[in-house]
């Protein structure tokens, strides 16, 4: 009975933490624990500090600052992220492939590419929750 009890108490404890939101998550997605590592592999290959696209370089720790509240410079009147509003950024319109100027990213040598779903929703639940640092 005790080795029983025992077992519930870690499957019980095991789910108990599988409950708890991880840190990144408390607030949202963070840029630099959870956006930054899929810009570093979809984006930073032609977003970087050597070739800057328009120019934007989005390298290592450098992105959050580059993307948040700065006006894009294809649509000046438009900002790349909005905090708070994914439709209204920029950045999501070329996530989306919606934007009216340029093209939908990331870019392939075949073309443009939408990301994954779950780096699309990943982006949007950023954006949405305030595009935390």
């Amino acid at each position: 009975m005790k080795r029983v009890l025992g077992v519930l108490g870690i499957v019980f404890g095991a789910m108990v933490l599988a409950a708890v939101p991880s840190v990144s998550e408390e607030g949202g997605p963070s840029y630099a624990a959870d956006v930054e590592p899929v810009v570093l592999t979809a984006c930073a290959g032609c977003h970087t500090v050597e070739k800057p696209k328009n120019p934007l370089a989005l390298d290592r720790g450098t992105g959050h600052e580059k993307l948040v509240g700065q006006p894009s410079r294809l649509e000046p009147d438009k900002v790349l992220v909005v905090p708070g509003d994914p439709e209204a950024s920029y950045l999501w319109q070329k996530l989306m492939h919606t934007t009216k100027e340029g093209k939908g990213m990331p870019r392939t040598m075949f073309g443009a590419k939408k990301l994954p779903e779950e780096q699309l929703e990943l982006f949007r639940r950023w954006i949405e929750a305030g595009a935390r640092p």
